[in-house]
């Protein structure tokens, strides 16, 4: 396996990201695993929630592209639509190139 990124610093940017997001009261996981392959977390999982899946850390090396995904507590739009604006722009205060067009049932992509 060729490595074709280097991206180490987006996910050390990655995971103070995610530190910011915990002192706000978000649950924020790494090399997060899911009970299936569909990337939905487990109801009983604590929400609010931004995680990144284990396969996707992992092609990130690859593919240079690193889904960020979120959930509000109660699967509302408007609520995960908010959660994904909070993390997109904790994302851009830590350096990291983003891409997202504001639908709450879509990934905030990282882009190394």
């Amino acid at each position: 396996m060729e490595l074709l990124f280097n991206t180490t610093d987006a996910l050390r940017k990655v995971r103070k990201a995610f530190n910011m997001l915990r002192q706000e009261g978000v649950a924020a996981h790494m090399r997060f695993a899911c009970c299936s392959t569909c990337g939905t977390p487990a109801t009983f999982i604590p929400r609010p929630l931004v995680y990144v899946l284990r396969e996707d850390e992992l092609a990130f090396k690859e593919n240079g592209i690193l889904p960020i995904r979120f959930v509000d507590s109660d699967d509302d739009p408007t609520g995960t639509r908010a959660l994904g604006d909070q993390v997109r722009i904790i994302l851009v205060m830590n350096g990291l190139e983003v891409e997202w067009n504001g639908d709450s049932s879509r990934p905030i992509m990282v882009m190394a």
